[in-house]
């Protein structure tokens, strides 16, 4: 009897033991759903520019003090869903450019071209001109078009079995928001992509104006964004990448956290190491992601009430085409990514942090995070019952219109219901 009931507790144990191992190989399994891949391309200017980001700036660029990028990185989920994730050293970029883009590459990669909004480089929405002529430079612009198409194709074909992980800091103290004090999104979150033997990526994620310097600066410069990336590719290995947040309607860099007074590049360079010290210091706790990758994205009408930018589209100072405005209105898009159990905002310009912080409680997720300037930059949103403030002045020049933030938070909701 004594034997029997060792061997039935032996099978039991061995039992128990093999249901054990089964759910760490699902585990496993679901751990290497993902297939990840990175990249990086100089998109420098050649020659000097027009620079975007400061209205009064005169004249054009007179060098180059760092290198600006556009980095890329692409995952593709167990079931062949692939999205690119493209970060550009630039002050904006149009709808008008990713639709071309999209021309080139087809419907089987998801777009997400997003600029880090650096107030240093190459006018690449075209304001930052004359009342005559744009600022960008087209020749440029394609060229630039041609260089993130080869990216995304030479990224993609690099592709390997990889882990996603999610790890969060706070950004106390980092910025400020100078129209509604205390008004702001702290949290500082970031994605570590890793291979089988290395560090693929990582995608980091952080609402704050790249404004590191004055608009008296004529040198081209990734601004903090650049020093930060630059960090963290020192530290971890692979590629990192920069999506801004919610830093509309005026999150700036608080300086005196650096103990510095003036613009410059010193501010620039302990900003953006200082933001790369918090990652770094959070990764010990980073969590693994699992489940599903699914993009839904809503193309929506804006009514365009700026004569400002009325003007500049009539005048083809700002490019347009029928997929980008249309009798009075213009065509924009916004998304939401769900990434296991996290889920992505994807906000076509600048967002006050009041607003993203609203739509963020329509998301059921247990990490939210926003990226700015997605596939577009229409310039300010803001809620209408908030845009007739005077505290939002000068935002008013640089937005569509009174309509706009209520009309994105309705597309939102849409999205956040399914």
């Amino acid at each position: 009897m004594k034997s029997f009931v060792v061997f039935v507790l032996k099978v039991s144990f061995f039992f128990v033991l093999t249901i054990i191992l089964l759910k760490c190989c699902d585990s496993e399994k679901t751990n290497i759903s993902f297939k990840a891949a990175a990249g990086s391309i100089e998109i420098t200017p050649s020659e000097n520019v027009i620079m975007g980001g400061y209205f009064g700036r005169e004249g054009r660029s007179e060098g180059v003090h760092d290198n600006l990028y556009a980095r890329c990185l692409i995952l593709e989920s167990s079931d062949g869903k692939h999205v690119a994730f493209v970060s550009l050293d630039l002050i904006g970029f149009l709808r008008y450019d990713v639709l071309e883009i999209k021309k080139e590459l087809g419907n089987n990669i998801e777009l997400c071209i997003f600029s880090t909004h650096q107030h240093s480089g190459p006018d690449t929405i075209g304001i930052w001109g004359t009342l005559s002529k744009s600022g960008r430079n087209e020749n440029y612009m394609m060229g630039i078009r041609k260089k993130i198409v080869d990216l995304i194709k030479s990224t993609n074909e690099k592709l390997e079995t990889a882990s996603i992980y999610v790890a969060q800091a706070s950004g106390n103290g980092l910025s400020v928001n100078h129209r509604v004090a205390g008004e702001i999104d702290e949290t500082i979150t970031a994605l570590l992509i890793k291979g089988e033997n290395r560090n693929i990526a990582t995608l980091v994620n952080f609402g704050c104006h790249p404004e590191s310097l004055s608009g008296k600066n004529k040198l081209l410069t990734a601004d903090f964004p650049g020093y930060l990336v630059k960090k963290l590719e020192k530290e971890l290995g692979g590629t990192a990448l920069f999506a801004n947040g919610l830093l509309g309607a005026m999150v700036s860099i608080d300086r005196k956290t650096l103990n510095l007074k003036e613009k410059n590049f010193e501010v620039a360079e302990k900003f953006g190491n200082e933001i790369a010290q918090r990652i770094i210091a959070s990764l010990p706790s980073a969590k693994l992601i699992t489940g599903n990758l699914t993009v839904r994205k809503k193309v929506i009408s804006v009514p365009l009430e700026n004569p400002l930018f009325q003007t500049a589209i009539e005048s083809k100072i700002i490019p347009a085409s029928e997929a980008t405005s249309n009798k009075g209105c213009v065509l924009t898009e916004d998304g939401i990514i769900s990434l296991g159990e996290m889920k992505i905002m994807l906000v076509p310009g600048e967002m006050t942090p009041g607003l993203g912080m609203k739509i963020k409680k329509l998301l059921n997720a247990n990490y939210k995070i926003a990226f700015g300037l997605v596939n577009d930059e229409i310039g300010y949103i803001i809620l209408s019952e908030d845009f007739s403030l005077p505290l939002y002045k000068n935002e008013r020049i640089k937005s569509l219109g009174p309509f706009t933030g209520n009309i994105i938070y309705q597309a939102f909701k849409e999205l956040a219901a399914h």
